[in-house]
């Protein structure tokens, strides 16, 4: 009786344990790149410059690492704030998990992970899991 008992009890722990971790994985959500170290740091119109020039490099350069990309806001859209890269159809848009406290026209400073080029919509790099640099 009594192995049965805590046989029962650790198969009641372990249920417990194992459904606590699930649910806080589950709900986790995805974290910002302001803890990871950027492997490139310039301007917003920099970084379009050189993709408008050579997409293929840097797509090998800049895809899935992190840039800190310092630029003007030109909008802010929910949780997408979007850097002006000089000309009127070259940007930066930067995806933040909740919105960003942030003001159009302001030079802001945003780290995150280089998620490639898209020319159908102009000349527009994408970042993902951004974050404010203070």
């Amino acid at each position: 009786m009594k192995t049965k008992s805590i046989l029962l009890l650790s198969t009641l722990v372990l249920a417990i344990g194992g459904g606590s971790y699930a649910y806080k994985e589950y709900n986790r959500g995805v974290e910002d790149a302001s803890r990871e170290d950027a492997a490139a740091a310039l301007s917003a119109e920099q970084l379009v410059n050189e993709f408008k020039a050579d997409e293929a490099a840097s797509n090998t350069k800049y895809t899935g690492k992190i840039v800190e990309v310092v630029g003007v806001v030109k909008s802010v859209d929910g949780s997408t704030l979007v850097l002006s890269a000089g000309a009127e159809d070259a940007e930066v848009s930067c995806s933040f998990e909740s919105t960003p406290m942030v003001r159009t026209a302001n030079k802001v400073t945003v780290k995150g992970e280089c998620a490639g080029f898209d020319a159908l919509i102009g000349a527009q790099v994408q970042l993902v899991r951004c974050a404010i640099v203070e």
